[in-house]
């Protein structure tokens, strides 16, 4: 670019405050002569700053600001050099908030999940450690209706970067799977959420017709559909993350043994989940518990705090960003893995499933997510205690009695340091909704909740 008189004068004078400090942020995200040629385009006045920032709440995470460089003069060179270093800027600025976030992960992520539910904090780390897999990791809410099943899986979806949400009865011909209709291909949920999350809620409303595709898309990761004689595939690369609701709807009784009895699905549907959790509508004290937490909230007038679309937004560029993180397993781990599930199998009869080798899968797949949650790339014991503890949440339907006491394989492998066991749980209780606060008390044009495109259109239900 040709130097006018102007130009070698504006050269001789330093920065306003605005660039240097705008140059100071950029210089250490980028090479030394690309900062060379930012500060001269910003003497020349050939370029401006616009500061850009998440927006998050302080809920979630401090918010961070990066630099980035705009320009009303029509120059190519300029202008190419500005898209690459903004580019190298926002990468940079990012990931350094990552990385920051990181380690509060697992503690902020999961009650972002249905904030008018009360409780299922289990379910809800559960759900939100889904969305870090990058293996088929499955998750099935099984229990009584109106205790927010079909809330967390609503919320699980709207964090997720890819996914579908419906109804496992499906509204359209394609249901789960696809249906070819001339030169048109329709794609039903499986297939919408290839490389995300599958969001299906009352899985017991499935039709007959889906039951193998879900079963290839669990397994596999496709369906098939007929077109002109032929079966063709589509991918379907998922993870499903289900609810359903029991024979009868309601459960009733608390043995593992009278509850197996009516459940919905057959054992090779139900094996194909790698965490299942009971859900139970809460006891006379739990719910005098949620009771008084109605109350408390309409006297303060303190409404639940959703989160925003900021904060969705962040997180779904966080998870995305995990999501190029590689995970491997330490192999000194592996002692305490086989004692583990030693101790699950002694305390099978207690379970709705049975323990078997998709139950160590799973368990390695939940606890590559639950480090990848943190950025980690490698699981140490932490991450392993922590994903033993959401399977035994998910196993377990009821607290043993004082005569028998799960084995000590059974329990979480212990630390070094003397850690506590954590306590076998009784089935996860569904606190009904904060009533003053449902979703379902929003504004009729809060669309917030309405199936995406991606889900065919298809509604929710009430489980």
């Amino acid at each position: 670019m040709a130097k006018t008189l102007w130009d070698t004068i504006r050269l001789l004078f330093p920065l306003g405050h605005e660039k240097r400090i705008a140059l100071g942020s950029a210089q250490k995200y980028l090479a030394a002569d690309d900062a060379k040629l930012l500060r001269y385009y910003l003497k020349l006045d050939r370029t401006f700053v616009q500061m850009q920032r998440f927006n998050t709440t302080p809920e979630l995470f401090e918010d961070k600001e990066w630099p980035l460089f705009k320009s009303h003069i029509k120059d190519e060179e300029l202008k190419g050099f500005l898209e690459r270093i903004d580019a190298e800027i926002a990468a940079k600025a990012k990931e350094e908030a990552f990385i920051a976030f990181a380690p509060h992960a697992l503690e902020r992520i999961p009650p972002l999940l249905a904030r008018n539910i009360i409780g299922m904090d289990p379910v809800k780390t559960a759900a939100a450690v889904q969305l870090f897999a990058k293996e088929p990791l499955h998750l099935l809410l099984l229990g009584d209706p109106g205790t927010g099943k079909t809330d967390i899986l609503r919320s699980q979806h709207r964090l997720a970067p890819k996914g579908s949400f419906g109804l496992g009865s499906g509204t359209s011909g394609a249901g789960l799977s696809a249906l070819a209709k001339g030169d048109t291909l329709i794609l039903g949920l499986l297939p919408l959420a290839d490389e995300g999350i599958a969001c299906i809620d009352e899985l017991n409303l499935m039709k007959p017709k889906d039951s193998a595709a879900l079963y290839n898309a669990m397994e596999k990761g496709f369906v098939t559909y007929d077109k002109g004689g032929k079966h063709e595939q589509v991918p379907a690369r998922v993870r499903v993350s289900a609810t359903a609701n029991p024979v009868g709807d309601t459960f009733i009784g608390q043995s593992a043994e009278i509850l197996r009895k009516q459940v919905p699905f057959d054992d090779a549907l139900l094996s194909r989940f790698h965490l299942l959790f009971i859900i139970r509508k809460p006891n006379d004290e739990e719910f005098e518990q949620i009771t008084r937490h109605i109350v408390k909230h309409d006297s303060t007038k303190e409404a639940v705090k959703y989160p925003s679309a900021a904060d969705i937004a962040f997180l779904k560029e966080y998870i995305g960003y995990a999501d190029g993180i590689d995970v491997t397993l330490d192999p000194s781990l592996e002692g305490r893995i086989v004692a583990f599930i030693k101790g699950l199998k002694a305390d099978e009869r207690k379970f709705i499933t049975e323990v078997g080798p998709r139950t160590v899968v799973g368990l390695i797949r939940l606890v590559k997510a639950i480090a990848r949650a943190e950025l980690a790339q490698s699981v140490d014991k932490n991450h392993l205690d922590v994903g033993c503890g959401i399977l035994r949440e998910s196993l377990y339907v009821r607290k043993p009695e004082s005569s028998e006491q799960p084995s000590r394989q059974g329990d979480a492998p212990r630390q070094e340091d003397g850690a506590k066991r954590a306590p076998v749980r009784r089935p996860i209780k569904g606190p009904t909704r904060d009533l003053d606060n449902d979703d379902r008390k929003r504004s009729p044009h809060d669309h917030s909740d309405a199936p995406s495109a991606s889900a065919d259109g298809q509604g929710s239900g009430g489980a």
